[in-house]
């Protein structure tokens, strides 16, 4: 079975109110890969979950478009160094990264959410980095926002994912576990 057929068959079986865990085994006893079919359980989206936090959602899609905002100024400006052309282009890309996130939150898709946190703990990493080479207002500034964003998605995540634990799906005792 390929990826979308898996996907439409754990939806259903979830639909028609099957656990998690039982779904699981039940594929797994069918001979599908083990780590894509917990990685797609666990990716299932709760719509009771998200009803439930749809205004931390808000509040995240919000932060995007501020993100958006403030990047696209700072990203022509950067880009002015080299010419024009590049300034008016590395300003589209700072603001529809933003807003691919946005949109990613919106329709409750995990793979934006581990992606975010990803690049977040990257971002921090190099905040600190040129935290200690060159500290200025700036270096702060976004230092505290990075970290600020990343701690909240991954609380948020970890409230409509809980199946997640860092990128991946649960594992105790070297055995998936889905609630």
């Amino acid at each position: 079975m390929n990826k979308k057929e898996l996907k439409q068959t754990i939806t259903e079986m979830v639909d028609s109110g099957k656990p998690k865990q039982d779904i699981f085994q039940a594929l797994i006893d069918n001979g599908e890969n083990t780590r894509t079919v917990a990685n797609l359980v666990a990716s299932l989206p709760s719509q009771h979950r998200y009803k439930k936090n749809q205004k931390k959602i808000n509040i995240l899609i919000g932060a995007m478009f501020i993100w958006a905002l403030i990047s696209a100024p700072n990203g022509y400006i950067t880009g002015l160094k080299t010419s024009i052309e590049y300034g008016w282009t590395l300003a589209f890309l700072s603001f529809l990264v933003p807003l691919l996130y946005a949109y990613g939150f919106y329709k409750n898709y995990v793979k934006a959410y581990n992606i975010l946190i990803t690049i977040g703990l990257i971002s921090i990493f190099f905040g600190f980095a040129k935290l200690f080479k060159l500290p200025n207002a700036d270096t702060y500034i976004s230092l505290c926002f990075n970290t600020l964003l990343l701690v909240y998605a991954w609380y948020l995540r970890t409230r409509l994912f809980p199946d997640f634990f860092i990128l991946s799906p649960k594992k105790i005792n070297g055995q998936y576990a889905f609630s």
